[in-house]
């Protein structure tokens, strides 16, 4: 486990209070077509993971900032979020657009997950907002930071509990967020973008504290960024 100070210096270096997309046009991470069709709609993206799910609370204020994005700039972004689909993602296992490629694996995480969570106790986090960013030109997230040092330890060790699962290599490793948009497939100009960065900024003079539960915490099947089942419940 990183030290607390080595993780929020982490996440500072990828969540800034000022976003900044470039001086043209900005271009939409190409693995976005995974998920995002050209005509902004959703596409069938199949996969399974462990996620929290939110309260009424936090998905109102969610709500009331991906309104004020969608109001700046709404030709940067596909389709628009549920509320209901709003969540924070604790492990991801498996994902593809074709559902034969991970089938048999999500056969097995299924499985695992049911005997991993006969040895997890019930808990709680809390959690501060930390800054509105860009997510490898895919989207706009709401990162997501423990309160404090004993925080982030509880909640590292629950991550780490299911690599036993599926161990995820990420160079830039957890960055706990909430994913708000996914952005339009096709980019846009910087007149766009200058409307979005604005709104961006303004939004990230506020911020919020969340509690996560593990009674809230589910396993997760998804067809589409808009479309998930809960399998089982980990607590």
């Amino acid at each position: 486990m990183e030290p607390y100070n080595d993780f929020l210096a982490k996440v500072n270096n990828f969540e800034k209070e000022q976003l900044k997309l470039g001086d043209g046009y900005f271009h939409a991470n190409p693995r976005l077509v995974q998920k995002v069709r050209r005509d902004g709609k959703f596409t069938d993206f199949f996969g399974d993971r462990i996620a929290f799910r939110l309260d009424y609370k936090t998905i109102k204020r969610l709500s009331e900032i991906t309104d004020a994005l969608y109001s700046a700039a709404p030709e940067c972004f596909a389709e628009r979020l549920r509320p209901d689909s709003f969540h924070m993602t604790l492990h991801d296992l498996s994902s593809s657009y074709r559902l034969s490629d991970i089938a048999e694996r999500m056969f097995f995480n299924e499985l695992e997950v049911a005997k991993l969570s006969e040895d997890i106790i019930s808990n709680s986090f809390t959690m501060k907002s930390n800054y509105i960013f860009n997510m490898l030109n895919t989207g706009i997230v709401c990162g997501l930071v423990p309160a404090d040092e004993e925080e982030y330890k509880s909640l590292m060790s629950y991550y780490y509990h299911f690599d036993d699962i599926v161990y995820l290599p990420y160079d830039y490793g957890f960055i706990p967020h909430i994913t708000l948009a996914y952005y339009n497939l096709n980019g846009f100009d910087r007149a766009s973008a200058k409307k979005l960065e604005d709104a961006v900024t303004k939004l990230n003079k506020n911020s919020f504290k969340l509690e996560l539960y593990t009674n809230e915490l589910y396993y997760q099947k998804f067809t589409g960024m808009n479309s998930y089942t809960n399998i089982m419940r980990i607590t």
